[in-house]
Formats: C-alpha cells, sequence, structure tokens
C-alpha cells in the first residue's frame, strides 16, 4: 500500500496559494528549471526546452517567456501571470492529477477568471484532472465548474455535478434568488447559522421586521434570500457590538448537512466510493501476486528517474549566479566596499613605522578590518530569507536534495562575496600602508583574512537558517558577532579572563584571525623606539606576548579557522535539513 502511495504521489502535482518564484528569474528560466530538475534524466535536454514552450503554449504565457517576475519591488509580471508560471512549473512532470490550493487568492476578478479559464482548457484539452479549493467564486468562475464538492465545517453538504446543485438545494428548500450568484448564495447558507438575538441597533431592526413570520421549516428560500441581499449590512451593525433578532431561521448545521447525506444523491455517491475501491483492492491484489514474481513492479524506473545529484547543483548554481548578477546592488557593494575602504585606510596608515606607534597601528588595522568584513557578513541573513520559502515549496515538492540547494548557496553565494572582497583589500593596503611583506607573510595574511570571513559567513548563514524571523535574527548575528569581537585579544588580555567564561574565546572567530594576523605581522619585527635621546629595541613578540597573544600560535590559528570553517558548513547543512521543511 505505501508503495502504490508513492505512485499515486508522483501523479499529482500541487500548486500552492502563494506563488513562490525567484523574483530575478525570467518566466522561461523558472519554468525550465523545474523541468531539468524533475524530468527524466533520460530525457535529454532540447526535449525539456520544447516541453517548457509547450506548457507556455498551453496556459497561453509563451509571449513573456523572457519577462523577469519580478518582485514587490522591481517591475515584472500580473499576478495572474505569476499564478499560471506557478502552475507551469507544476505541469512540466505531466501530472494526471493537479491539486491547487485556491488559485485565485489576491487577484482581481478578470485574471482569477483567466486562471481557471486555463485550468478548465487544460482539463478538457490535455486530459487532466484539476482539483481546487475556493472560497469566493464569481458566476463566470462558477459557470466553468464540473463537479463541486461543497462543505461546511468539515462536513459534505453537498458532492456531484455543478449543473445539478442549484436544482439539488431548490427541491429541498434553498432556492437560489433570481439573478444572485449561486456561488455567493452556497457560501450564505453554508456560512455559520444567523441566531437571534437581542439589541437595540437600528440599523438591524429595519431588516428584522422584514423577515418572514410564518416560515415553514422545510422551505427557508425567502429568509435565506433576504439574508443574502442584506448580508453586509447586517454584518456591519453586529460587528459594532449592537446585536440584534436578525433571522428567525432554526436550522442546524447538523440539519444542512443532513440534506445531502440522506439524499439519494449521497447514496449514489457512497455506491461509486465502494466500487471504485473493490476495483482498486482486485488489481492491487492482482498487481501484487505478480510483484512476487518481479520485483522490479514497485521499483523505480531508472529510465525515469529524476536529475542527478551534479545536475541538481549545476542548475541550482546557475540560478543562484544569475540571481546575483541581475541583482547586483549587494554584490557590488561588497566590492566597492573593499576598494574603497583599502585605500581609505592606506591613506590612513600610509608608510606605518616600525616604532610603538607603529605597533599600535598595525593592530587597529587588523581589528578594523576584521570588524569590517565581520559585520559585513550580516547581509547574509537577507540572502537566504528571501528564498527560505522558495527553498521549503521546492523540497516539499521533492525539486532537488538539499544538500544540492546548501551547497549551491556555498558555491555561488557565499564564495563571491566572501572570498574576492579581502583578497581586493589586503591587496590594496600591504604595500600602500608598508605592512611587512617578507617571505609568504603578504599569502599568509590574505589566507588567514579569507578563512576568517568565509567561517564567520556560514556562522551567520546558520543564524538565518535557524531563526526564521529577519528582526530577530539580525539582533541575534549583531550579538554573536559582539560577542566573538570581545575576546579577539584586544579589549581584555586572555590572561586576566575569569576561567568560567574562558571557553568564550575558544569559540572566537575574531580570537582566531586578529591573533594570526598579529602574529604574522609582526613576530620577527623588531621595534625601535627613541626616548629621551635613548635608543629602545624591542623585539615586536615580546609586546605580543605581553598583550596576551600566543607568538608560536599562527598555523594553530589557521587550523582552527579551518576547523571552524568545515564544522560550520556541516552545522548549516543540519540546520537546513532538519528544521526548514513544510510541516503538515
Amino acid at each position: 500500500m505505501a508503495s502504490a502511495l508513492k505512485q499515486f504521489q508522483k501523479a499529482c502535482g500541487f500548486v500552492d496559494q502563494e506563488d513562490y518564484l525567484i523574483p530575478t528569474l525570467t518566466v522561461y528560466e523558472t519554468v525550465l528549471n523545474s523541468a531539468l530538475l524533475r524530468l527524466p534524466r533520460s530525457m535529454s535536454v532540447k526535449t525539456k526546452r520544447a516541453k517548457v514552450v509547450q506548457i507556455l503554449s498551453e496556459l497561453r504565457i509563451l509571449h513573456i517567456k523572457d519577462k523577469l517576475i519580478g518582485s514587490d519591488f522591481e517591475r515584472g509580471i500580473s499576478g495572474g501571470e505569476k499564478r499560471r508560471v506557478a502552475i507551469a512549473c507544476e505541469l512540466v512532470t505531466s501530472p494526471s492529477i493537479l491539486f491547487l490550493d485556491e488559485p485565485t487568492t489576491g487577484l482581481d476578478g478578470y485574471n482569477a477568471f483567466k486562471v481557471v479559464e486555463s485550468l478548465v482548457r487544460l482539463a478538457k484539452d490535455f486530459n487532466r484532472t484539476i482539483v481546487f479549493s475556493i472560497h469566493q467564486p464569481r458566476s463566470n468562475i462558477v459557470a466553468l465548474f464540473d463537479k463541486l464538492l461543497l462543505l461546511q465545517n468539515g462536513d459534505v453538504v453537498y458532492s456531484g455535478r455543478m449543473g445539478d446543485c442549484a436544482k439539488f438545494f431548490a427541491d429541498r428548500g434553498f432556492q437560489c434568488p433570481l439573478g444572485y450568484n449561486i456561488g455567493d448564495y452556497l457560501i450564505d447558507i453554508t456560512s455559520e447559522t444567523p441566531k437571534t438575538r437581542t439589541s437595540a441597533s437600528s440599523t438591524a431592526q429595519r431588516h428584522i421586521h422584514e423577515v418572514p413570520t410564518d416560515i415553514n421549516d422545510d422551505d427557508t428560500t425567502e429568509e435565506w434570500a433576504h439574508y443574502a441581499s442584506h448580508r453586509d449590512e447586517i454584518s456591519t451593525a453586529l460587528s459594532q457590538g449592537e446585536e440584534q433578532a436578525v433571522l428567525g431561521s432554526d436550522i442546524s448545521t447538523n440539519k444542512l448537512c443532513s440534506l445531502f447525506g440522506k439524499s439519494p444523491e449521497a447514496t449514489q455517491l457512497h455506491s461509486e466510493i465502494e466500487g471504485m475501491a473493490e476495483t482498486f483492492q482486485a488489481n492491487h491484489s492482482v498487481n501484487a501476486s505478480d510483484a512476487s514474481t518481479d520485483d522490479s513492479f514497485f521499483q523505480d524506473d531508472p529510465e525515469k528517474a529524476k536529475a542527478s545529484f551534479f545536475t541538481q547543483l549545476s542548475v541550482l548554481c546557475s540560478r543562484t549566479f544569475k540571481n546575483s548578477y541581475r541583482s547586483p546592488k549587494l554584490l557590488l557593494g561588497h566590492y566597492l566596499l573593499a576598494v574603497l575602504m583599502g585605500f581609505f585606510c592606506s591613506y590612513l596608515y600610509y608608510n606605518v613605522q616600525n616604532n610603538i606607534s607603529g605597533f599600535q597601528n598595525r593592530l587597529g588595522l587588523f581589528f578594523f578590518l576584521l570588524t569590517m568584513f565581520g559585520f559585513s557578513t550580516l547581509t547574509g541573513l537577507h540572502s537566504f530569507s528571501v528564498e527560505r520559502i522558495v527553498f521549503i515549496r521546492e523540497r516539499a515538492n521533492n525539486y532537488y536534495n538539499p544538500l544540492s540547494y546548501y551547497l549551491s548557496k556555498i558555491i555561488s553565494d557565499v564564495i563571491p562575496l566572501r572570498l574576492f572582497p579581502p583578497i581586493i583589500f589586503m591587496a590594496v593596503i600591504y604595500p600602500i600602508v608598508g605592512l611587512n611583506m617578507s617571505g609568504p607573510k603578504f599569502w599568509l595574511s590574505i589566507l588567514i583574512v579569507v578563512l576568517f570571513n568565509m567561517a564567520t559567513a556560514v556562522e551567520i548563514l546558520i543564524i538565518g537558517i535557524l531563526v526564521k524571523e529577519p528582526g530577530s535574527a539580525t539582533m541575534l548575528g549583531v550579538l554573536v558577532m559582539l560577542f566573538s569581537l570581545l575576546f579577539a585579544g584586544l579589549f581584555i588580555n586572555k590572561e586576566t579572563i575569569p576561567s568560567a567564561i574562558a571557553w568564550f574565546e575558544r569559540i572566537s572567530v575574531f580570537h582566531y584571525g586578529y591573533e594570526a594576523l598579529s602574529v604574522n605581522e609582526v613576530n620577527g619585527l623588531v621595534l625601535k623606539e627613541t626616548k629621551y635621546g635613548l635608543d629602545i629595541k624591542i623585539p615586536g613578540a615580546v609586546i605580543l606576548s605581553t598583550f596576551g597573544f600566543d607568538v608560536d600560535a599562527l598555523y594553530t590559528d589557521l587550523y582552527w579557522l579551518l576547523g571552524m570553517l568545515g564544522t560550520f558548513i556541516v552545522l548549516g547543512y543540519l540546520g537546513l535539513y532538519y528544521f526548514v521543511f513544510e510541516t503538515r
């Protein structure tokens, strides 16, 4: 049975109530990504592209295939077109049954009709079953329905052909008023039954006396027609706290539901369901016996396997990269910041001297650059938060392995933002400021800053993954940065840190980065100072030791930075895998 359920799920598609699409992609790219990720790997890319074009044509959005999806801040396609793009993303797998959760929500009347019209055309022209929920159907939309399942508080009020619905209720005393939308009328009679109340509302009183007092319990047409025509006015009066005897009806929820439960239509429906269940069980038992001789009956066909892990990674990296360069403000901002601050710091610390003040300037420069790059990683909170809901929807619909998405974020988002800006910054300041470039010191300084920046970026990404609310995530990220900064080694000598909280230094990325940069620069440097006619020479390592730094810890700090980067990457994936998913 579990295998049968799995096969049924593969035959179904689901479209959420909201449109969760990447705003910087075009319509064609959005649907093509879905096709590349979900269609069998045995199908050629050319065939997948042709299928995407066919689906866009079916939904009549082929003419906008090169338009960007857009967002609240950048103009794109309309709401109705976005809804059809979301539907197209599901149709790429050619589902036999397509479920939609309120596909007309948030759309104006015209776009709502166009969406439902496209669904009806799919059902008729391409032999698909379309099932969707709807709460406020317009009359022209209701006219497109084939079958209707009407619910009241989870109970079935009617199930059958839409064309027979009006007659069913009319025969039982619920005649839809002439010229009134049958959809609105059904909503009226299945909403919470108005009860007798007492009030002094003059607005409600004006309509109460019009309610017939000699209505038969089995004929409530006039009563509900009256309520439907004055529904808004009565609701307004009641919402102001002025209760009134709105209707004299004693129709209970159970009575309304029993109208269908005791009807011949319900008996016929139950018989059809039982017949289908018996047919399914018979077929399932036959298939199960066949499966006993052929173990591959319920196994996945390798030819129908979806995209491989590396294909998923490639598609997602391409999508992430497009998202970056089509919205370049963040990327360019980081690069521009590195260049401008590099020249500013070079001007401020120009031609640093090998004396005590030069030592202070060196430590100040290193602390500033780590602080600048550390706090700039907070932008990573936003980059994931805007994609969180997209990831949740795509993961729920089994688009890809969560690991492929996570690695694509590291490769195409974290690395471009966190790898190259530190290299640019260090390349600017080292020769101009006059820092120690003997031996491998320059290259080691670049490696230190890059590892620090990458580790901090992934640490912030973990916070973005675990904390859903952007404000709370930002506050927590700032606190983590501040605590790490406090134990970097500048504000407090580690020898004076209380033993109870000394472990804070061990988890401080700033500590390892700051100590490594300082030791790499100052170790082996002799500081010369002239005071009161005396020439004083002090090894830089002596002052570093006085400040609490371990002058032999350069490579140890590098290993710690590399280890913390690896640990954060693993923790980030575990957080994504176990905490970011759709709960149903």
